[in-house]
């Protein structure tokens, strides 16, 4: 219990350090909570880092965070040694996430399917998926920016989005 108290004071140090928006910083430290119940490392990446952002874009960043974490989680399910990593920054106008897995990636024939309201490759036992990665292309889009994935020894997604300009709507 110790031992996993003082991993999760870590984590909770690097998130509050690199990452200045709270609902973002919540939501990763919630998520690792969650990984670490399914036996999977999450790791914020050293080059995370994320200044606070306007309201609006926290809840976009949310969402597109939690779902590719999500997802993540999901591909990977309980086994040995999972991790995800989670690499968050901000340049030239754009906020870019990036999430990788150690799962088994996604078949570069479905690069742009899974991105479809209601694909999915999971077992559907409530009629619930296929949205999560649709919204993430939504929100993107809608703020001009995009969410592509490639494979790289498991499923890599990146998404980026426009950091919105003083007095533009």
């Amino acid at each position: 219990v110790s031992r996993l108290t003082r991993s999760q004071a870590r984590l909770n140090d690097k998130v509050t350090s690199h990452i200045e928006d709270p609902s973002v910083a919540a939501l990763l430290i919630a998520k690792a909570s969650q990984a670490g119940e399914r036996g999977i490392q999450l790791r914020i990446s050293d080059g995370t880092r994320l200044g606070r952002v306007d309201e609006l874009l926290s809840a976009d960043l949310t969402t597109v965070v939690g779902n590719l974490v999500d997802n993540a989680l999901d591909a990977i399910g309980f086994a040995p040694d999972g991790w995800v990593a989670i690499q968050i920054g901000q340049e030239n106008g754009h906020v870019r996430v990036v999430v990788r897995d150690s799962g088994p990636g996604v078949a570069p024939e479905l690069a742009e399917e899974v991105f479809e309201h209601g694909f999915t490759t999971k077992a559907a036992a409530d009629g619930q998926r296929g949205i999560g990665l649709a919204l993430i292309r939504m929100v993107c889009a809608r703020r001009g920016g995009r969410v592509s994935v490639r494979n790289d020894d498991g499923a890599v997604f990146t998404a980026e989005l426009p950091v919105p300009t003083r007095g533009a709507p």
